[in-house]
């Protein structure tokens, strides 16, 4: 009996050591006399010590590439905590700086990590963020204030009183634009006193503010307002009227997107914005646009789509967000979003 149990576990031993062999992609291990069973069994231990110390190599360079390549990559939507109501987002391509006007925050953000870099709260309710040439913009619609801060560190470098409920803010060179919904005025700012220089006068129901092609860009309920960058006082100001309602606007050189309530895009001409250079439906009603590098724009929508628009007229479909977002940004590659709705910043790069 005892040479029968002795022969069943020589067995299941040399299965075991076939089976281990097999694994690690090597001959099998021949069974070995009695005499050399312990040779045998350190023949074992070699090889799964040699396994566990190539995991582990392999582990480590796995962790160290991981660690090292950016999370934010091309048709893929990346999130990360944005806060408890971010409601205005503006990037550099290098970081990115979220508005949160729950605790009246503003964060910047590592783009490549999606890491906090620094956070201040020196604002009440900020809504409305811009960059600047060496400064970052914040429009703190709680205490009616322009803050000017250092986007290396978020210092406040200096404040200003605005007009009543402001809404928001573009910046052309050395002078800061601020739309004010209380006296419906559009207010120039000195970037470097930090002191206002000029007004003028724009439509009531006027929501949203951007500069690019030369001019000034404001949305108002039946039209859209072109403003000289030396106007001032009623002087340098063209209305432009819509069929639909414009409900945001993002200009650049060679572009100017404006959104529209009824669920679509056009481009204007900046020299005759009466002219429509493109008209693309979207799924829904916009709730945010920004313009790219070469022209084309990002809509969002309140279906939580974004859709690519080309100069041309060409709609090509993005990584869906799922919820309504309250602002977009791009730079270079890179487009990030906020939305209120889920208190998440989105980001995800977008082929030149």
């Amino acid at each position: 009996m005892m040479d029968e149990n002795s022969d069943v576990l020589a067995g299941r031993a040399q299965r075991a050591r076939a089976s281990l062999a097999a694994e690690s992609l090597r001959h099998a291990v021949p069974a070995q006399p009695s005499g050399q069973g312990r040779a045998g069994s350190r023949r074992v231990l070699q090889v799964v010590t040699g396994l566990a110390v190539v995991a582990i190599v392999v582990g480590f360079l796995v962790a160290g590439t991981w660690r090292t390549r950016s999370v934010v990559v091309p048709n893929v939507m990346t999130t990360v905590s944005a806060g408890s109501h971010p409601v205005a987002v503006v990037t550099d391509g290098s970081t990115v700086f979220v508005a949160d006007a729950g605790p009246g925050a503003v964060t910047a953000i590592d783009a490549k990590k999606l890491s906090a870099s620094w956070s201040i709260r020196d604002a009440t309710r900020p809504t409305a963020l811009a960059l600047g040439p060496d400064a970052l913009w914040v429009l703190d619609a709680g205490s009616s204030h322009l803050l000017k801060l250092d986007p290396a560190d978020g210092h406040v470098i200096a404040t200003s009183q605005t007009s009543l409920r402001p809404l928001g803010l573009a910046v052309t060179g050395s002078t800061v634009w601020v739309l004010s919904g209380g006296n419906n005025t559009l207010d120039r700012y000195d970037a470097g006193t930090v002191t206002q220089n000029g007004s003028v006068d724009v439509p009531p129901g006027s929501v949203s503010v951007s500069a690019g092609g030369g001019y000034v860009w404001v949305t108002a309920p039946t039209q859209v307002v072109r403003v000289a960058l030396d106007a001032n006082r009623g002087s340098g100001v063209l209305p432009i009227p819509l069929a639909d309602r414009p409900v945001a606007v993002a200009a650049t050189a060679s572009s100017t997107w404006v959104a529209l309530r009824g669920g679509a895009l056009v481009d204007l001409d900046a020299a005759d914005p009466s002219r429509v250079l493109a008209r693309v439906a979207t799924d829904a009603t916009p709730s945010a646009v920004t313009a790219l590098d070469d022209g084309s724009a990002v809509v969002a929508t309140s279906a939580g789509s974004l859709s690519r628009i080309t100069a041309e007229g060409r709609s090509s479909l993005l990584p869906a967000v799922g919820a309504t977002v309250a602002s977009l940004s791009s730079s270079g590659s890179l487009l990030v979003a906020v939305s209120p709705v889920t208190a998440l910043l989105y980001a995800t790069e977008v082929s030149p």
